[in-house]
């Protein structure tokens, strides 16, 4: 039967930390990837640091412990700051960083060598990362993703663990006497973590790919595909609840003038205007995407036909501001406009309110363009 001590162990603990340091290196494109192996580096050093069989410098290596601690904890908060896409920890911004650094500093020369250097100190900075590490996961997953609040979960059981380690490890500095049973939790979340990591890596990569192939690339706003996509699920959504919803079916008017006159890039600048000045005047609820060349939609949840009709003139008059061109060669922009609502269109379904409403756009470039058409003929 073979025994573990362990000094054994936390080598093992170095060498996998070097180990799932390179695999993420190496699965990882962000610039995460430099913080976690940043990360690494540092665990792996703490780790090989506490070995009583390893020389060792006159100063001693459980002043370093503390040094060490902060350096993972910032690396590990900056790693996933930056891979999420985070809002920046209070504990990596400035105000809060420099007095953390120099604390910690302070206490690793002016306090003696003992356990409340090499245990206590330790202890603090690493329940203080992992705490904000772990709050901020739980945020951004009750937002975003399921997985990244269960490794918010890990993570504050994390810090209860380490809890538990500090008790059992009251004198560090001249020998580890830790029980390898302690040790075993720390090789499995030095596996687990960066795991986790790679796997929140390929989740963003993922909604970032599906988000892409949902947005139009010259407006920015959704496409057809993104939009026809959550225009059903709200106008399913608006008749089970019977509540009103209409749609904007805009269209550009006299498009290929514009790019005839003023050339293609003039046209795309005049899109993307279009679509800005749009954006810019609509509800955070609404939902707003270009359908087709100059064609955009604009879908408005709890709004009957005379609201509607109210957005659409109000829209309209803040297109004709938008201007195309320079000098006498300026021309404004203007804009038809179908209008359809529920239950005005009868079935409840997206492609009866769509026609509708695209009927009465056609209705009104007919009628002479620069128009609003809301009811049938």
């Amino acid at each position: 039967m073979i025994y573990l001590d362990s000094g054994t162990l936390l080598l093992c603990l170095a060498l996998l930390h070097l180990l799932c340091g390179a695999m993420v290196w190496l699965l990882q494109r962000q610039s995460a990837r430099y913080y976690w192996l940043g990360f690494s580096l540092a665990s792996a050093l703490q780790a090989s640091n506490t070995l009583p069989l390893l020389p060792m410098p006159a100063y001693p290596p459980a002043l370093l412990i503390p040094l060490l601690t902060l350096l993972k904890g910032l690396l590990l908060l900056g790693a996933f700051q930056q891979l999420l896409a985070l809002p920046r920890p209070a504990l990596l911004q400035r105000q809060h960083l420099l007095p953390l650094c120099a604390i910690t500093v302070a206490a690793t020369l002016l306090l003696p060598a003992g356990p409340l250097l090499a245990t206590v100190c330790p202890l603090l900075l690493s329940l203080a990362c992992g705490s904000q590490l772990a709050w901020l996961l739980w945020q951004h997953g009750h937002n975003q993703q399921r997985a990244t609040r269960v490794l918010a979960g890990y993570l504050a059981a994390w810090c209860g663990y380490q809890l538990l380690l500090a008790q059992a490890m009251p004198q560090p500095v001249e020998h580890p006497a830790m029980s390898p049973l302690l040790l075993l939790p720390l090789l499995a979340n030095a596996a687990i973590l960066p795991l986790c990591f790679i796997h929140l890596g390929r989740e963003q990569e993922l909604a970032a790919l599906q988000q892409l192939a949902h947005l139009d690339p010259l407006t920015g706003i959704l496409n057809r595909r993104g939009f026809e996509e959550q225009a059903a699920r709200l106008c399913a959504l608006h008749a089970r609840l019977q509540q009103p919803l209409a749609l904007l079916v805009i269209d550009l008017d006299y498009f290929k003038r514009i790019n005839d006159r003023f050339g293609h890039s003039a046209g795309d600048s005049a899109l993307r205007r279009l679509a800005a000045v749009i954006s810019g005047n609509i509800r955070r609820g609404d939902l707003f995407g270009r359908i087709g060349g100059e064609e955009f939609c604009l879908l408005l949840p709890h709004t009957d036909m005379p609201g509607a009709c109210e957005v659409a003139a109000k829209l309209s008059a803040c297109i004709r501001e938008v201007e195309v061109g320079a000098g006498s060669e300026c021309s404004r922009l203007t804009a038809s406009i179908g209008i359809s609502s529920v239950p005005d269109c009868g079935p409840h379904g997206w492609p009866q309110l769509f026609e509708q409403a695209d009927r009465r756009l056609l209705r009104a470039k007919r009628a002479g363009r620069n128009q609003l058409i809301w009811c049938d003929a």
